[in-house]
């Protein structure tokens, strides 16, 4: 993911006034960090997303392979996504309501472009927005950038003072208030199935 820089760098994330995403209940009240295990796989054990103090917001059963789904609960257990795979598309990966109709999709800004756009009908303002990963899925740090400012913050490494520890591999998913939590997990979750395709080519390659 792309940012190299230091965290005393990097822009601080915007609060998005009105709400941004696809689920009022999922936005973020406050500046609010989610934890996501690398070790987070499509198959049928389902994982729990956490925040840092412990509290679940998230759960994600996975569904076999060849069907390349995997869907997402609210801590209740309320359907948010279905995340599937889009074969023979210019988006990589599409997220779904219970009945299968498009919510958003992942795509590539072009060949020479890093990073991801995700476009997405966001209920608050009415309108189709589009979200940019500024970066590529390969490096330590990525902004989630709206509008021209950074509302999500994805990395692979602790900040400072955290005293908690947690595994090399863990995703560290820092949300802005007023952005859907729910929507910038299941970004998290596809760019990390993207990453691991991209490793699993580069060694079949050598």
């Amino acid at each position: 993911m792309g940012n190299t820089e230091s965290y005393e760098t990097l822009r601080p994330l915007a609060p998005v006034t009105g709400g941004f995403g696809l689920y009022p209940e999922m936005l973020a009240g406050a500046p609010t960090t989610l934890i996501l295990d690398a070790n987070m796989q499509w198959t049928k054990v389902p994982f729990i997303i956490y925040t840092t103090t412990g509290v679940p917001v998230m759960q994600c059963v996975g569904y076999d392979f060849w069907n390349k789904k995997l869907v997402m609960l609210d801590a209740e257990g309320n359907h948010l996504f279905r995340l599937k795979t889009k074969a023979f598309s210019s988006a990589r990966y599409i997220g779904q309501d219970a009945g299968e109709n498009e919510l958003f999709r992942l795509c590539s800004p072009g060949p020479f472009t890093p990073g991801w756009d995700i476009q997405l009908s966001d209920v608050f303002s009415g309108r189709e927005q589009t979200l940019f990963i500024d970066g590529s899925h390969t490096a330590k740090v990525a902004d989630c950038v709206f509008n021209g400012s950074p509302i999500a913050r994805v990395h692979r490494r602790a900040r400072p003072g955290q005293d908690k520890p947690y595994g090399r591999g863990t995703y560290w998913l820092e949300i802005a208030p007023g952005v859907d939590m729910a929507l910038l997990a299941a970004i998290c979750i596809c760019s990390d199935e993207i990453a691991k395709a991209a490793r699993r080519n580069s060694r079949n390659a050598s």
